[in-house]
């Protein structure tokens, strides 16, 4: 249920970004200038129920390393290097 959510999110943040960013902001140049961002940003979101329904499930069994690696991967060993390099991938300013 949790990947469907997070996959529903996923959708609509794909194919209504200028919509929603509409609802913070009437700057048509900033809404043309944040689409991108945005889907770069919600590419993961699918994969985020997934991982917090394995963890939570480690937890559960009595693995709580195995919890805490999948916890720990998303926040510091993916994220932290990744803010590094997808600006420059991506030709973009900023995290």
């Amino acid at each position: 249920m949790a990947t469907i959510i997070t996959t529903a999110g996923f959708l609509v943040m794909m194919l209504f970004p200028s919509q929603l960013i509409g609802l913070f902001t009437t700057d048509q140049d900033l809404i043309a200038s944040a689409i991108m961002p945005i889907r770069i940003i919600v590419l993961t979101f699918p994969f985020v129920g997934f991982m917090m329904i394995v963890s939570t499930l480690f937890q559960a069994i009595g693995k709580p390393v195995q919890a805490f690696i999948l916890s720990m991967a998303r926040q510091i060993i993916f994220l932290i290097p990744l803010i590094f390099i997808l600006p420059r991938f991506f030709k973009l300013n900023g995290v």
